[in-house]
């Protein structure tokens, strides 16, 4: 793996320590991080136990995630559909 490039288990073991709720959105296309790379770090994350590490994957996607078509139309991409919905989960409700 190049520099800058996840390394599964110094990653875990940095993700270990944290106990809130962690998501991996990934573009299949992605050619920053390769989704291959990432599958790794969720096996590796997965062998050791991390039961609050969820990975999604998206075809067609790249590293952005569709930002580009999200700010030109207003319509988020299934990534970024995927991030809004997964962060919902854990919004504080309203006082």
């Amino acid at each position: 793996m190049g520099e800058g490039q996840l390394q599964p288990a110094d990653d875990v073991e940095l993700m270990s320590k944290l106990t809130m709720p962690i998501g991996l959105f990934q573009g299949e296309v992605d050619h920053n991080t390769p989704a291959e790379q990432v599958r790794v770090l969720e096996k590796t994350a997965k062998a050791a136990g991390k039961t609050n590490m969820e990975f999604r994957y998206f075809d067609g996607l790249d590293h952005g995630l569709g930002t580009i078509v999200y700010f030109n139309t207003g319509a988020p991409s299934t990534g970024y559909a995927a991030i809004f919905e997964f962060m919902k989960q854990f919004r504080r409700p309203k006082e």
